[in-house]
């Protein structure tokens, strides 16, 4: 086993007392989301890591939609610490009976398959929902009091170097007095004037990262959010009975994740407060450009809505209120045919901060404009069940704000400076995979700091480990949450290599589901933190390596030793190993590393297995802890992970396959 994996972790109950008296690495974590915290309960107890987490708001807040984690969160929940696990499953509510199977449901609400169900995401026995509230609440149990500051607004950044003069900037008020702290050559400022020092930063701060802006830059195009498709969310939180009762919902929606798709925007419904509550929702893809591709609405805001008076068709067009001629413009538009336009700003809770379960923008974005409103007659076309939901969402738009994702990032780390969760990657919601990816980012960050971390220039090395792992198939992932929110508005997106509305062939659409919940849900994690710290030890190598070979020419200007045929091979064997990552699956490259590591050790290799999950709630099936003396064939550890390889087309229905050939007879490209 390679020295350094076979270390005992250093937060294990093993760690010697000389351990404990090392030089600690000072981490810094810039926000305390549920990737924030995550990370932190990872590192909580590691002795010879002094880590501390810098919220900006001061307290918690009961907003946004409710969060059903799927297999590869809760995976991801366990390997940081199964304690993590305990609390969602204490702060959850199950959807259905302990031991039946469920899904997120997607049905068509709308067209000529109205009613027909196209879509199972997440299937497993005991599904849970939980708002982000109380799945907050339940990781910070989980985070000594000591290791987390409130109302912490990071206003820079910047590094120096241990032993440089402080700048003239460094007379403000530092956050400790303590001099030996500008002994640590990462510095954050705070809006209130105090300071703090750390070895490594981490940022989790979201969407409107501080530590994104400093590690791409300000003027970087992928800085900063965009809201692609000008996406406009209208959600409210309710009592389950009351929305049985006065609206008239079907309370077995009430008690699945059902989404209902159509070309004016999708609906849906989670369960939160152990069913006591709901959260419903309407998500209109194109309700920011209203205004500016059609002028101001004239459409007077009316009286509030109730179950009684919302409107199930459009107005008289002799009426003056709504000219008909431009109603059937709209209606035929894919921009936001149901929006009209309030003149009033929007208030604080219109807010990103007031919303962070999604990735937000003012929802007036747009000069002059106020909040899109809910217009429930333009869904007379939908299913009653959808119709009766979305008049019960504009009954009350307080809470509306759009949503916005990143352009990729061309790295998520600099130096032993990185980002993680929305701060890396921020998705829209619909891919239902946002917090997922959070954990998988702290996953993989908890397992490499506390197994392989000792000093800085590791951290910088696991952090570039960090980025080869993640960085592709987190990116993937907000690809895939741009392709539902298209799919679910019933627009065409590019698939095998046409222009495609699924909605027209269901056959398809069920397994594009299919393919892409598999890619978001069923990924191997555990073999993702194996993998990490392979590189991590490789990359390890190969600078130390680099820095003998540097020496020795410094050293003689002639070449006593020359290099052996076996040392070039292994040389370059390490160096390619440096580049896996971009474009390369990561099946293919743990291969690589397994073959690489064979070779050196005449056909096997030494390592550990990591936990295996199965099911909602992260039970453990199996787990094998670290041993000095294990050896696995190099065929059994580069099975690792061969569940997370999955093709496309492999079980692609025949259906599907004839409407597929039946199109490209036609010549058609564009369904």
């Amino acid at each position: 086993m390679d020295a350094l994996a076979s270390q005992p972790p250093v937060c294990s109950s093993t760690t010697r007392l000389a351990e404990s008296q090392r030089q600690q690495l000072k981490v810094a974590i810039i926000g305390g989301g549920i990737c924030g915290l995550a990370l932190a309960v990872g590192l909580s107890g590691c002795r010879h890591i002094d880590f501390h987490i810098y919220e900006k708001m001061a307290v918690y807040r009961d907003v946004g939609a409710g969060l059903s984690l799927h297999k590869n969160a809760t995976a991801a929940m366990y390997l940081i610490d199964p304690e993590l696990v305990k609390a969602y499953q204490k702060k959850a509510v199950k959807i259905g009976q302990e031991d039946q199977e469920m899904a997120t449901e997607v049905i068509l609400a709308a067209g000529r398959h109205k009613g027909l169900k196209v879509g199972e995401l997440g299937r497993a026995r005991g599904r849970k929902s939980v708002s982000r509230a109380d799945l907050l609440d339940g990781f910070l149990e989980q985070v000594p009091g000591e290791n987390i500051s409130f109302g912490k607004q990071v206003v820079r950044v910047w590094e120096t170097h241990p032993g440089t003069e402080r700048s003239s900037t460094d007379s403000v008020a530092p956050y400790s007095e303590d001099s030996a702290e500008y002994d640590h050559p990462i510095h954050i400022e705070f809006a209130d004037g105090t300071r703090a020092h750390a070895d490594v930063l981490i940022g989790c701060d979201g969407i409107h990262s501080s530590v994104r802006s400093y590690i791409l830059g300000e003027d970087h195009p992928a800085t900063k959010p965009k809201n692609h498709d000008r996406w406009q969310i209208y959600r409210t939180l309710i009592p389950t009975e009351v929305a049985i009762e006065q609206w008239g919902v079907d309370r077995k929606l009430t008690q699945t994740v059902p989404i209902l798709l159509g070309p004016n925007g999708h609906i849906n419904i989670i369960p939160m407060k152990k069913g006591q509550m709901l959260s419903a929702g309407v998500a209109v893809r194109g309700a920011a450009r209203l205004n500016t591709a059609f002028g101001p609405s004239t459409v007077p805001v009316s009286a509030p809505i109730s179950p009684s008076t919302a409107p199930l068709s459009p107005p008289d067009s002799e009426s003056g209120i709504v000219p008909w001629v431009w109603y059937a413009a709209l209606h035929n538009t894919t921009i936001g045919d149901f929006i009209t336009h309030r003149t009033r700003p929007s208030s604080h809770e219109n807010s990103p901060q007031a919303h962070p379960v999604y990735q937000t923008q003012p929802s007036n974005s747009l000069p002059g404009q106020g909040t899109p409103v809910l217009k429930p007659y333009l869904y007379g076309d939908y299913t009653r069940e959808a119709q009766k939901i979305v008049r019960m969402v504009a009954a009350d738009i307080s809470a509306s704000w759009a949503v916005a994702d990143h352009d990729h990032a061309p790295y998520y780390a600099r130096g032993c400076v990185a980002m993680a969760g929305d701060a890396a990657h921020a998705a829209l919601p619909f891919a239902g995979n946002g917090a997922a990816q959070a954990l998988e980012d702290a996953a993989v960050l908890a397992h490499l700091f506390r197994t392989y971390v000792r000093t800085p220039e590791m951290a910088e090395t696991a952090l570039w480990a960090y980025e080869k792992v993640r960085m592709e198939r987190s990116q993937r992932v907000v690809e895939i949450a741009r392709e539902y929110g298209r799919v679910y508005s019933f627009n065409p997106i590019q698939y095998r290599g046409k222009w495609v509305k699924l909605h027209e062939k269901p056959e398809v659409m069920m397994q594009w589901f299919r393919q892409q919940a598999a890619y978001t849900n069923e990924h191997d994690v555990a073999f993702q933190n194996t993998w990490a710290g392979r590189l991590f030890v490789m990359e390890l190598t190969r600078k130390k390596e680099a820095r003998k070979r540097s020496e020795g020419a410094e050293g003689s200007s002639t070449d006593t030793h020359p290099k052996t045929k076996t040392d070039e091979v292994k040389s370059e064997e390490i160096s390619n190993v440096r580049t896996m990552g971009e474009g390369t699956s990561p099946r293919s490259t743990w291969v690589s590393l397994v073959a690489l590591r064979g070779r050196e050790q005449g056909g096997r290799v030494e390592g550990r297995e990591a936990a295996v999950m199965d099911g909602e709630d992260g039970e453990r099936v199996e787990r094998d802890e670290a041993n000095d003396d294990d050896t696995h064939d190099v065929e059994s550890v580069t099975s690792l992970g061969q569940d997370s390889d999955y093709d496309f087309f492999d079980d692609f229905s025949d259906d599907a396959d004839d409407e597929l050939e039946d199109e490209d007879e036609d010549g058609s490209g564009f369904w």
